[in-house]
This record gives structure tokens, sequence and C-alpha cells, in this order.
């Protein structure tokens, strides 16, 4: 360790390859840190300076599903209709998420989701109606 500017002890910052040099660069903001080869608390962990505006605290939310694939695969064995309508928002859903709109690709999803569940009960509804239909009337005189 060695004294900084600011008069307490700072680590250098080890780097193991020249990527992690320029990822931290680019990334980081920590160009004036990587230059002079002293790093300040404030700028190293990103703490707020004294008399500075807090950092912005930012919700981690996972991204929403698209169900694409369920769309497809209900679409092809259960209900035509309600499977094409979930695939439409699906593809809605992933176009959001390209957008960044998180909002509209949740409500999208939660669109899909529902169509997709509804699809799937749907076809194994009439897949056991048929399946009764024809034991009564093949068995049944």
């Amino acid at each position: 360790m060695k004294a900084g500017s600011h008069g307490l002890p700072v680590e250098t910052p080890s780097f193991h390859s020249p990527w992690q040099r320029r990822h931290l660069v680019a990334y980081s903001g920590l160009d004036c840190v990587l230059h002079s080869n002293e790093r300040t608390p404030a700028a190293w962990y990103g703490s707020p300076v004294a008399g500075g505006p807090a950092p912005m605290q930012v919700e981690h939310r996972p991204l929403p599903k698209d169900f694409m694939m369920e769309s497809v695969l209900v679409t092809l064995f259960c209900c035509l209709l309600t499977g094409l309508i979930a695939i439409v928002y699906s593809h809605e859903t992933r176009a959001a998420l390209g957008r960044g709109d998180l909002a509209q690709a949740e409500e999208a999803s939660r669109k899909a989701r529902s169509l997709v569940l509804f699809s799937l009960l749907f076809g194994v509804f009439v897949s056991t109606s048929w399946v009764i239909y024809v034991v009564v009337a093949l068995y049944l005189p």
C-alpha cells in the first residue's frame, strides 16, 4: 500500500490482463484511478463523496419470460387460435425487451402466459372429451 494524495493509504489495482484494464476503464469510469495508479475510497468503492448526492438505488428485477416455445407448442398440439395469439404476445414481449420497455414486456408476458395456459387446458379438455366419446361410441351399442 502507498499513501494517496489525500493522505489515506490506498492499494494500486492489479490487472491480470489488458482486457480487464480496458473493461474497467470503459465500464466503471475508473480512468482517473487507472492512469494515476491511485484510488480514493469514494472513486473505487462507489460511495458518495461528502456533501454530494447519494447514489440512486436501482431495483434489479428479473426480465419477464417471453413464453415463445410454450406458445408454439400449444399452437401445434392444443388450440390453434389462442396459440397464435399467444405467439403474437410472446413476440411483443421480445420486442419490448429489445426496446428496454420493461413495463410493456411484463404486461405482454402476462398475457402470453395466460393464453398458453388457456390453450393447454382447452386442448386437454377437448382431447379428453374426444377419448371419452370414442370409448362410449365403440363399446356401447
